[in-house]
């Protein structure tokens, strides 16, 4: 099966956070239309006193503030988000297996940025059911569940289709669930579970051809031992009554 590596788009995760930006914004730009506003039809119009200029400006500021400190916050935390889906967010159809990976946080330690992901080892053929909505991608699957540091859950394609990790304990650790699910962070989630079902069913396909394969094998061992139990039975009588024995 051919190796197939679907990663996170980062125009759909910058889209979201603009979304958010906008969302977030929107105090700052209602006061910011109110105070242009009464500048233009009340204070522009008339002797106001000093205390309601100070009030205006003292407004204003705490608006520009307020919007900049939003806008720096989210774009600060845009450009993170972005750097880690970018790097660990994927789905990566290794061949027997296919691993899910998906970035969580990022967090500094003794002055070391640290990055954090979860993954799921799931075999193809248990894959059962994929489903797209509005904001997740889930997968109805057996599955082994990891999350910890993303440097400590490097892993290779074993040659067979398997993720072999490089902390041998992840080979086998985990805790066991009965689904994957997803943030939507792709560009064509629909395409990407087409992708999953169809390799899926070519697993499932191969996983009966190599049991067929088994069962006859087992079936003409079996035969064949009985086979040749029945010619050394024969083999024994006729060396029992014809050998001459001279002494």
């Amino acid at each position: 099966m051919a190796h197939k590596m679907i990663r996170s788009s980062g125009r759909v995760i910058a889209k979201r956070y603009n979304k958010l930006l906008l969302l977030l914004n929107i105090p700052s730009v209602t006061m910011a239309g109110a105070l242009t506003i009464i500048s233009l039809l009340i204070i522009g119009k008339m002797d106001a006193p000093p205390e309601l200029y100070r009030m205006f400006y003292g407004v204003l500021y705490v608006t520009l503030l307020y919007a900049f400190t939003v806008t720096a916050v989210v774009t600060a935390k845009m450009n993170r988000s972005l750097r880690g889906h970018g790097k660990y967010s994927y789905i990566e159809i290794l061949g027997e297996q296919m691993v899910v990976s998906e970035y969580v946080s990022s967090a500094r330690n003794e002055g070391e940025l640290i990055d954090y992901k979860r993954i799921w080892v799931v075999s193809l053929a248990d894959v059962e059911q994929v489903t797209c909505t509005e904001r997740k991608i889930i997968i109805k699957t057996k599955a082994r569940f990891i999350e910890d540091r993303a440097d400590w859950l490097c892993y290779n394609d074993d040659g067979q289709g398997r993720a072999e990790f490089d902390h041998w304990y992840f080979n086998t650790g985990g805790k066991q669930v009965d689904s994957v699910e997803i943030r939507d962070n792709y560009f064509y989630a629909e395409a990407a579970a087409r992708r999953i079902i169809f390799c899926s069913e070519r697993q499932k396909v191969r996983e009966m051809r190599r049991e067929e394969f088994r069962r006859r094998m087992i079936e003409v061992a079996e035969r064949n031992k009985s086979v040749k139990g029945r010619r050394r039975k024969k083999e024994r009588v006729f060396r029992g009554y014809d050998i001459d024995r001279k002494f």
